[in-house]
C-alpha cells in the first residue's frame, strides 16, 4: 500500500509506515524536495530491513510537455524510479498546443523524446518505455528558448464548449 494523496507533511510517509504502509508515490506537484527527501527515508528504511521491502513509485497523469513533463522525467530520473505512470500523452495531442518553431526546437534538441508527428511532435514511446537521456544536462530537463511572443495572448483564451 502507497501513502499518496494524504502524503502532506514531511513525516507523513514516516507515519504511513508505522500503519504498514510500504510505500510513497513521487509527483512533481508534491514538491521535488519533498520527493527527494521521501526517497531518502525509503532508503533509509530498506537498509535497515536490509531487503527492499520499502519503495517510491512515481505518477503524473496529465503533465504536459515540454517544461511540466520534462522536468517530472528528469525528477524521476534522478530518483531512480524505473516506471512511472503517466498517461496524459492520451488526452492531449502532443505539442500541438506549442508555436511551431518550439515545437521544431523541441524535436532537434530532444530527439530521443519526441518523434515528428502530422504538423507538429508526440512522445516517442518504444515498448511502453521514454528515453530521457537528452533531459540530463542544464536546465532541469528544458534545453530550448520558449516563444512567449508567439503564444495566444491570455486576453484571447476561451473556454466555451
Amino acid at each position: 500500500i502507497i501513502i499518496d494523496e494524504s502524503d502532506d507533511s514531511l513525516d507523513s510517509f514516516k507515519r504511513a509506515v508505522a500503519l504498514g504502509y510500504s510505500g510513497t508515490s513521487h509527483k512533481n506537484c508534491k514538491g521535488i524536495f519533498k520527493s527527494l527527501h521521501n526517497r531518502r527515508i525509503v532508503c533509509e528504511l530498506n537498509r535497515e530491513a536490509g531487503e527492499e521491502r520499502y519503495f517510491q513509485s512515481a505518477e503524473d497523469l496529465a503533465n504536459l510537455p515540454i517544461i511540466p513533463l520534462q522536468q517530472d522525467l528528469a525528477t524521476v530520473a534522478a530518483l531512480g524510479i524505473p516506471h512511472v505512470e503517466r498517461n496524459g500523452h492520451h488526452y492531449f495531442r502532443g505539442l500541438d498546443h506549442l508555436p511551431p518553431a518550439e515545437a521544431a526546437a523541441v524535436l532537434k534538441a530532444h530527439p530521443d523524446l519526441y518523434q515528428p508527428f502530422a504538423n507538429s511532435a508526440r512522445l516517442l514511446i518504444r515498448n511502453g518505455s521514454l528515453n530521457v537521456a537528452s533531459l540530463q544536462g542544464e536546465g532541469f530537463g528544458y534545453a530550448c528558448e520558449l516563444s512567449l511572443e508567439e503564444r495566444l495572448p491570455l486576453e484571447d483564451w476561451s473556454c466555451s464548449m
